[in-house]
């Protein structure tokens, strides 16, 4: 990195890190992925049954609420390339889960509670 003292206009980018963080957000999402009924690999597999693609909407959302527990910075992008998805399908995953928090997909929020209480 090169010092702004030498540059003196030069602006340095530091991320925001949380270092009392325990995981990598790899690990967190294995984590989360443990506690489901389903293998890793198969949920974030390019399986379009429904009980996977509920899971998978879950553990994305629950990474995204609990992106306070991860060393790095977790966005869509991060989370979409670790899970070798599309930021797209991320966020349409987020938006799911918030819609069946509303009520409007009982199974969905069935999953996603029930990932919650077991984290």
């Amino acid at each position: 990195m090169v010092s702004p003292y030498v540059y003196p206009g030069l602006k340095t980018h530091v991320r925001n890190l949380n270092i009392n963080a325990s995981y990598t957000l790899d690990g967190l999402i294995q984590r989360i992925s443990a506690l489901s009924e389903y293998d890793y690999s198969e949920i974030f597999s390019k399986k379009r049954q429904r009980h996977l693609v509920y899971e998978r909407d879950a553990i994305i959302s629950l990474v995204l609420e609990n992106k306070d527990l991860c060393r790095q910075n977790v966005n869509l992008c991060s989370l979409a390339r670790a899970i070798g998805k599309d930021h797209a399908t991320v966020l349409h995953s987020k938006r799911k889960v918030q819609a069946a928090k509303d009520g409007f997909n009982p199974h969905l929020e069935s999953v996603y509670l029930k990932l919650k209480n077991r984290l």
